[in-house]
């Protein structure tokens, strides 16, 4: 079996390929935002604005403790 090729190195190739896409991502947002006739300043303001407001709603949706559900029987009563 031939050893898996790599481009840069095995740890390089990922990194690079999310930087690519990352910045493929921005040129086009960039792109269409400019058509709608907003400067590219007011884009990075808007997308910033939309990760903060993604990434806050990301921490506040993960249980800080997790859940502890008591067994009950089948009269009602606790059960340990």
């Amino acid at each position: 079996m031939a050893p898996p090729t790599y481009i840069i190195s095995r740890v390089a190739d990922p990194v690079f390929a999310v930087v690519i896409g990352l910045s493929a991502a921005a040129l086009r947002i960039n792109r269409e935002e400019k058509e709608k006739g907003k400067t590219t300043q007011q884009t990075i303001e808007s997308v910033k604005k939309y990760v903060i407001t993604v990434g806050v709603k990301f921490v506040y949706s993960i249980p800080t403790q997790p859940s502890r559900r008591l067994k009950t029987s089948t009269t009602g009563q606790q059960q340990s």
